[in-house]
């Protein structure tokens, strides 16, 4: 298995404990970080809480629907449910977390086989299933982006909402940023004035600590945590121009109320809202060294 820069986190949904503890020793080998529910309540809430903390969920065949069902009422009637409601998930949520079963009955892997469409694998086969998680994460769109652009989505991974993350993902999508049609041209320097927004909030909060006396009007926070930052020599001078360029081209352009019209002349350039875009691997890098 390919190495990849951090361990990725998923959720198991099996009844047996001691057999998820052991799944959770062997895959945290494989640099997967395992989170265990033993019902489909507890999975289910945890995956409409916060969808996007896994990137991958292994089902038990056979397992409670309820917390606290006896030994002996499982039932693989409770898959197909399971299953029924990632796929209500999806659409509800915008957000499509990929599965597999794992089970220890070989019948129960044949009947289900046509019931569902994910892989299943059979108990004792723990290395294909952690090597069919990665292979189907490397190719996921988060996963191209920290390997392509890791400075900045690993550090948006730990400190971004998944809000501000998917703001920023799409812009970073299929080389969004080069788009020379005018709306998304103001679209993208939006999403640059956003993410300068919520990186600099980050920085005030966890490494500045809220001091006061630093931001005078909300309006102008961008610019005052910079300028502190920049006068007390904690912030490098190509960093420092990076977010001032930002911030004033981003600030004039970056709004759908814009007064500086829809005329193309007068919006700056994809090959200039790209530089930006590729300008905040310095940014990210500067913030990951204070935090």
């Amino acid at each position: 298995m390919s190495k990849t820069q951090r361990p990725i986190r998923i959720l198991l949904y099996e009844d047996k404990r001691d057999y998820a503890a052991s799944f959770k020793t062997f895959a945290q080998r494989a640099r997967i970080i395992t989170d265990h529910v033993d019902n489909a309540d507890d999975l289910l809430e945890k995956l409409n809480t916060s969808p996007k903390s896994y990137q991958f969920i292994v089902l038990d065949a056979r397992a409670y629907m309820h917390e606290g069902q006896q030994e002996g009422t499982e039932d693989e009637m409770n898959l197909i449910t399971v299953v029924q409601e990632l796929d209500k998930l999806k659409y509800r949520k915008k957000i499509n977390i990929p599965y597999c079963i794992n089970t220890g009955f070989a019948d129960l892997k044949l009947r289900l086989s046509g019931k569902v469409d994910c892989k299943i694998f059979e108990k004792g086969a723990e290395t294909e299933v952690f090597e069919y998680i990665w292979c189907t994460y490397r190719s996921s769109d988060k996963a191209k982006l920290t390997v392509g652009h890791p400075e900045i989505f690993e550090f948006a991974t730990d400190h971004f909402s998944d809000t501000e993350f998917d703001v920023l993902s799409e812009l970073f999508l299929n080389n969004r940023f080069n788009n020379s049609e005018i709306p998304e041209r103001v679209n993208n320097l939006n999403t640059l004035r956003r993410t300068l927004e919520h990186l600099l909030d980050v920085i005030f909060t966890k490494y500045l600590k809220n001091q006061s006396g630093i931001i005078t009007h909300e309006s102008r926070r961008l610019g005052e945590i910079s300028k502190h930052l920049n006068d007390n020599g904690e912030m490098p001078v190509h960093v420092f121009c990076a977010i001032t360029s930002i911030r004033k081209i981003a600030g004039a352009f970056g709004s759908h109320t814009s007064t500086k019209g829809d005329n193309a002349n007068m919006l700056p350039s994809s090959e200039l809202i790209a530089g930006l875009a590729f300008s905040l691997k310095d940014i990210f890098s500067w913030a990951s060294s204070k935090i």
